[in-house]
């Protein structure tokens, strides 16, 4: 009967820190939806990044997305080209995106603060994710450097 109270009250103690923001920690809840990044963070310094660098650009609503299928394959729009390719989750929140496909577009204009090169470097050096407040971070390492990558859900 103890038994039953603390399953009870560990599932009420995971609703609350839920509502209250803490991470979500099942990645299929992350399947079917467009992620647009917002963020990126190298050694806990800000890129100055902003999805006001994209203003005018042709499809600037899709510019740095990604969509995981809940199949294994991850998809969405670099700054021109989009991209494919596997991924794969794992437990205690890591994540595996090895080299992927895109389209061979030339870029007529890229944000000063993020290459469309770099964006794909950090996608492929990831290998933890975390999900809090209706945000995706994507951690990477690449070199020395620690990046994060915080995306928000499309509407």
């Amino acid at each position: 009967m103890g038994f039953t109270a603390n399953a009870s009250a560990r599932a009420i103690d995971e609703k609350d820190a839920q509502k209250a923001g803490a991470s979500n920690k099942d990645f299929s809840d992350n399947h079917g939806k467009q992620w647009i990044l917002t963020n990126v963070i190298i050694n806990g310094k800000d890129t100055g990044f902003t999805r006001d660098e994209l203003k005018g650009m042709s499809g600037e609503e899709e510019i740095f997305s990604l969509t995981f299928d809940g199949k294994g394959t991850l998809s969405g729009m670099g700054a021109p080209n989009r991209y494919s390719g596997p991924y794969t989750s794992g437990e205690k929140q890591t994540i595996a995106i090895p080299p992927m496909r895109s389209t061979l577009m030339a870029a007529l204009f890229e944000p000063n603060n993020l290459k469309e090169y770099e964006y794909y470097v950090y996608l492929q050096a990831a290998y933890k994710w975390d999900c809090k407040e209706q945000k995706l971070m994507l951690y990477s390492k690449t070199g020395n450097d620690e990046v994060v990558m915080t995306f928000v859900c499309k509407e």
